[in-house]
């Protein structure tokens, strides 16, 4: 994903307009971050708003707190308090996501309807850790996927935060530009099944049992041959009874749509997805709302660089405005 970085900068250019805003890179090279976080500060960038987001909402992530500190926290609250002041077309949008991906993830976890939960590009989210703090759901294994720096310093993090929950998760480097999710699933089960630990228990990713897998605004940073592999391997090696949490790009609801693959709206997904022979799927999401305004929002259209004409489908009345939402798909088989 190597233009990843490039959109990301880009992103929050647009979204940090005045000049107190676009101080941002600087702001957070001054504070000392553990883990060497500060390596990768397209992530962090993120990461700030993300626990912006959700302190300013009224929902404190006590997970955000301790895994960052103090100074860091409080500066992320700041930023998305002047976004939801200045943009709160952006702010709703944002917390729409959130809330959104939150619930499908307390779908699959609280439901019982899966035993493995694998959330592709994790960054440094937090959405997965109060499952993992939580001893009902010990039986539950939790699979972290993102670039090798990205995950050594994710590991830190939680290994600071507290080391018996780090070890409920599995944290597994994955570059999707040469790699698949099974991929590296696979790889990390292997290794696993040939470094078993003393007390024999193999907690690997089991390729044969359903799983909840998690894609937030990942696969758009992949050019169109690349992402379409990706995509067609994660669901054709899905088990059955495998539910998929995915983010969906259109230029319209009811039309156009080109993530996670091309095909015109809600009606005709079904359709798309059978030329795939990747097996018989149920819709159970398909939630797709209008996201930013022309300008904010323009940069993740830059995810597809590469390929003008999937811009050109994204483009809507000659502006930016697009769509953007979750769709759910169940493997059924």
């Amino acid at each position: 994903m190597s233009g990843a970085s490039t959109t990301l900068v880009a992103g929050i250019a647009v979204l940090l307009r005045t000049r107190e805003r676009s101080s941002l890179v600087s702001d957070l090279a001054e504070g000392q971050l553990p883990c060497g976080v500060e390596s990768s500060k397209n992530n962090l960038q993120m990461t700030a708003m993300k626990i912006g987001l959700y302190r300013n909402n009224a929902s404190d992530n006590v997970y955000d707190a301790l895994l960052f500190p103090t100074w860091f926290v409080e500066y992320s609250e700041a930023m998305m308090a002047e976004v939801r002041e200045d943009s709160p077309g952006v702010w709703q949008a944002m917390l729409h996501r959130l809330q959104v991906y939150s619930a499908a993830i307390a779908t699959d976890a609280e439901a019982g309807h899966v035993h493995q939960v694998v959330h592709v590009g994790v960054g440094f989210d937090t959405k997965l850790l109060p499952y993992a703090d939580d001893p009902d759901f010990a039986a539950m294994r939790f699979y972290e996927l993102d670039f090798p720096d990205v995950i050594a310093a994710r590991r830190c993090l939680l290994d600071q935060f507290d080391r018996s929950v780090s070890q409920r998760l599995d944290l597994l480097a994955l570059d999707l530009n040469v790699e698949t999710v099974h991929g590296a699933l696979d790889l990390a089960a292997s290794n696993n099944n040939n470094h078993k630990n003393d007390n024999n228990n193999n907690t690997s990713f089991n390729m044969s049992q359903p799983a909840s897998f998690i894609e937030e605004s990942t696969f758009m940073y992949l050019n169109t041959s690349r992402r379409t592999h990706v995509v067609r391997d994660l669901l054709a090696l899905g088990a059955c009874g495998s539910r998929f949490h995915m983010s969906v790009v259109c230029s319209d609801p009811s039309s156009r749509c080109v993530l996670p693959l091309e095909f015109a709206g809600k009606a005709d997904l079904l359709r798309a997805l059978g030329t795939w022979d990747a097996g018989q799927f149920k819709v159970w999401t398909f939630d797709v709302q209008h996201q930013f305004s022309p300008h904010a929002d323009g940069f993740l259209a830059m995810g597809f660089s590469d390929d003008v004409t999937q811009v050109a489908h994204c483009l809507e009345n000659n502006s930016w405005s697009w769509y953007r939402g979750l769709m759910t798909l169940e493997k059924l088989c």
